[in-house]
């Protein structure tokens, strides 16, 4: 069996193809950087609200098949939201005292979201109240939804039981119909504000890092006390 390559430039498994590495093609992502880097959860993090964007870009550039889009799309902005959130978590976990600032864990986006607020509110000074209520309502509709981060993904629940799986529809609580811009424009105030957070907790630590160092350093040496001989 063999592709009809004549029509269309379609790419057959006509020979072994290795998939992960560099053959001089550009682009070329450096993934070890991104895993070496002290903050390596941004790349997870950016990489898929990037994929979002541009998945989006392409469909109002192509203007079809929309019903195709909505399921990666919806995917990509959810785990992005569901990682911004571990992020300000680990941030927030590392501000009060955990030196090692470890990641939440589960796709439960009420749960995330509940920790989060204990880390940001107090940094939120002048933040009007209803931002963080605006934020808790999108995120409702984003768990409601799709509770386990898997209804985008497939089309059925998936369930320790195979019964269940073969049974039981996923995404139970979408909308017959939804409009991709709107869609687009919620999840962009959410990664937004996420940004923001995490800046904020990013920049906190930093300069609390900063002034111990500044304190050490100009703290009086042991010997600064001892009588001249």
């Amino acid at each position: 069996m063999k592709a009809d390559k004549q029509g269309g430039g379609l790419i057959w498994p006509d020979v072994p193809r290795l998939a992960f590495g560099d053959n001089g093609t550009r682009p070329v992502a450096a993934v070890g950087w991104s895993l070496r880097s002290s903050i390596r959860m941004y790349g997870y993090v950016e990489g898929y609200a990037w994929a979002a964007r541009t998945l989006y870009a392409e469909a109002l550039r192509h203007a079809k098949s929309p019903e195709y889009v909505i399921f990666p799309l919806a995917f990509l902005w959810r785990h992005h939201i569901e990682l911004s959130m571990k992020w300000v978590i680990a941030l927030g976990r590392k501000w009060e005292g955990d030196t090692e600032g470890k990641a939440a864990s589960g796709h439960d986006l009420m749960k995330l979201w509940k920790e989060c607020r204990t880390h940001l509110e107090p940094m939120a000074g002048d933040e009007p109240d209803d931002t963080l209520a605006n934020v808790g309502f999108t995120l409702e509709q984003l768990h409601r939804i799709d509770p386990g981060g898997d209804g985008w993904r497939y089309p059925v629940e998936l369930r320790a039981d195979p019964v269940a799986v073969q049974t039981s529809t996923s995404l139970a609580g979408v909308p017959e119909h939804v409009s991709l811009p709107q869609l687009q424009e919620a999840m962009e105030a959410l990664s937004t504000f996420f940004d923001c957070v995490a800046m904020q907790l990013r920049q906190a630590i930093e300069d609390r890092g900063e002034a111990a160092a500044l304190a050490l350093e100009f703290a009086p040496h042991p010997l600064d006390d001892f009588p001249d001989f």
